[in-house]
């Protein structure tokens, strides 16, 4: 049983997740591994409104893809907690997860990495996805970085044209 909690512990450490979530159980078929994570009874989190702390409602099982482990796509099934704060159900705040996605962070972190240097094309098909998924993330991750963007000692622009063959420039 020791041996068992060191090796979840070590691998909750190299997935990145936090508590209060750990490793309820591991699951592997010829292509896919399914990582089952959980939370202790009487967890209490953090309210994303207002900051109290509340008891978990309710919760909701969801699944997550994460970075694959060698050959095997890897998914995350997370049970997901609901409180209730002042009378409405929230979700809390998990961090290395994004909300509406259905991607962890390491998972949308890499396939930005990916976009960098390879075609999404290529990189979809590597990473066992549709280019459509890819370009969602590409777009969530470009439009937030546009919108955080400070632009107010931007003093000169220069912009290069690009053409086609045939083009002429006078």
């Amino acid at each position: 049983m020791e041996h068992k909690e060191s090796i979840n512990k070590f691998l909750e450490a190299v997935l990145g997740f936090s508590k209060p979530w750990y490793i309820e159980e591991i699951s592997q078929t010829a292509q896919e591994i399914t990582i089952i994570l959980d939370y202790p009874k009487g967890t209490v989190f953090t309210c994303p409104k207002c900051g109290k702390q509340c008891h978990v409602y309710d919760h909701r099982w969801k699944t997550f893809r994460h970075l694959d482990w060698w050959q095997y796509k890897t998914t995350i099934k997370i049970k997901i907690p609901r409180i209730q704060c002042y009378q409405k159900t929230l979700i809390p705040k998990i961090n290395w997860l994004r909300k509406g996605s259905k991607f962890t962070q390491m998972m949308e972190n890499h396939i930005i990495d990916m976009a960098k240097t390879s075609s999404i094309n290529k990189a979809s098909k590597q990473l066992r996805m549709t280019d459509t998924q890819m370009w969602r993330i590409i777009h969530y991750h470009v439009n937030k970085c546009r919108a955080e963007a400070d632009f107010s000692d931007l003093h000169n622009l220069g912009i290069d044209e690009t053409s086609k063959k045939g083009h002429l420039y006078s």
